[in-house]
């Protein structure tokens, strides 16, 4: 039972650890670079998937959607949607699903448009690729 509030104590330290470590990354001023990084067409994909993975976990803490949502990550997520890598698409679903949990995302993310095409439509084909990429 001791090994068991020491294992517990020990991990809600490393997740405050974590939410403090995200919340400075933000602060500095990390988001936009990542943006621009992943709405870069002429950036190699490897570049862009990894921009896209630190905003999947950038993302899944509510407090950082407001920078997250202020500095264009939506813009940037959706203009990776379509790319032929699977794992970027993966963590682009990751992304939005992380700032859909948040109920005051829900109008902007849908009233996002990209190239034309409202966000809703993308949102809704990558609901079910990583529903179906997960099962």
């Amino acid at each position: 039972m001791r090994n068991s509030v020491c294992l517990l104590s020990v991990i809600v330290r490393s997740f405050k650890r974590c939410i403090i470590n995200q919340h400075q990354v933000v602060q500095v001023g990390a988001v936009q670079p990542l943006c621009d990084c992943i709405g870069d067409g002429q950036a190699p994909m490897e570049s862009r998937r990894y921009a896209a993975l630190a905003l999947a976990n950038l993302s899944a803490t509510v407090a950082n959607h407001t920078v997250l949502l202020e500095d264009g990550c939506l813009q940037a997520v959706y203009s990776l949607a379509n790319a032929k890598d699977a794992m970027s698409q993966y963590y682009v679903g990751c992304t939005l699903a992380n700032l859909a949990c948040n109920n005051a995302n829900h109008a902007l993310m849908v009233r996002i448009e990209v190239g034309g095409r409202r966000g809703g439509v993308v949102c809704t084909s990558l609901f079910f690729l990583f529903f179906f990429y997960v099962t």
